[in-house]
């Protein structure tokens, strides 16, 4: 007999309002996430600490060209939510993120390690289209002296990076020692390890060993790497950002 979890009264009328409001958002043009995303740090759902960490490593930029910052954490724990609004309320342009899929160079036995060691050098020496988390390569650092700093995201990584290390390792040092466009180089990557139902296991995205021989200690102190763990979302702060939520919401109703 299987089994199949009963919903609460609150469970099936947020789901029937996530349902509707996404009917209504997809006729409007407007999506669900844009319409209810944070507009001030104030309203990223995350322990006081850790936006405080984030700000620390944003704010490095300031004093150097470049900065690499590893944020892990488990699912929905806003930690890219958490990095780009800090990111904006300091000035930085829009954000390059790395997306296998938009950086295919078509070279003949290229691969997605390759594309990605290129994506990473340009992302030093390029500045993003405008509203676009695309490179311009037309925007050199000639022509973009007095451009605000950059976030570049890296929310998943290639098959194989984890096996190769010291290549990771070498990329890294290329890419700092490169720097034309101050620049905040991101990892912000989902660490689950907890059992599914009957203990089947979820799929593990990173685990501490992997974590470990992309990012370690040596590594770290090397590149003055920032290292935050983010902790999954205390039930205090998660009701407060549901109350955000429903009094958008509401108010988009009375308009």
């Amino acid at each position: 007999m299987s089994l199949k979890k009963q919903n609460s009264a609150t469970e099936l009328w947020y789901g029937k309002l996530a349902s509707q409001k996404s009917t209504e958002s997809a006729t409007s043009n407007e999506l669900w996430t844009d319409l209810c995303a944070p507009e001030d740090i104030k309203d990223v759902a995350v322990h006081h600490e850790k936006l405080k960490a984030v700000m620390e490593a944003c704010k490095s930029l300031r004093a150097r060209k470049s900065c690499i910052v590893v944020i892990t954490g488990p699912p929905g724990s806003s930690k890219s939510t958490c990095l780009q609004t800090v990111c904006q309320s300091l000035g930085f342009s829009s954000p390059i993120v790395w997306e296998e899929t938009d950086y295919d160079y078509n070279e003949t036995g290229s691969t997605d390690f390759d594309k990605f060691e290129e994506f990473l050098l340009q992302s030093t020496r390029y500045s993003s289209t405008n509203e676009s988390s695309k490179l311009d390569f037309r925007q050199t650092a000639s022509n973009v002296n007095s451009r605000s700093p950059q976030l570049v995201l890296v929310e998943n990584l290639p098959v194989g990076v984890t096996d190769k290390p010291a290549r990771f390792h070498n990329i890294l040092r290329a890419v700092l020692s490169h720097v034309l466009i101050p620049t905040l180089l991101a990892f912000v990557l989902t660490k689950s390890s907890s059992s599914g139902i009957f203990g089947v296991s979820n799929t593990i995205n990173f685990d501490n060993g992997s974590l470990g021989r992309l990012f370690p200690p040596n590594i770290v102190q090397e590149l003055g790497v920032y290292r935050i763990e983010f902790n999954p979302i205390a039930s205090t702060i998660m009701t407060k950002a549901i109350n955000r939520v429903i009094n958008i919401v509401c108010k988009k109703e009375l308009t």
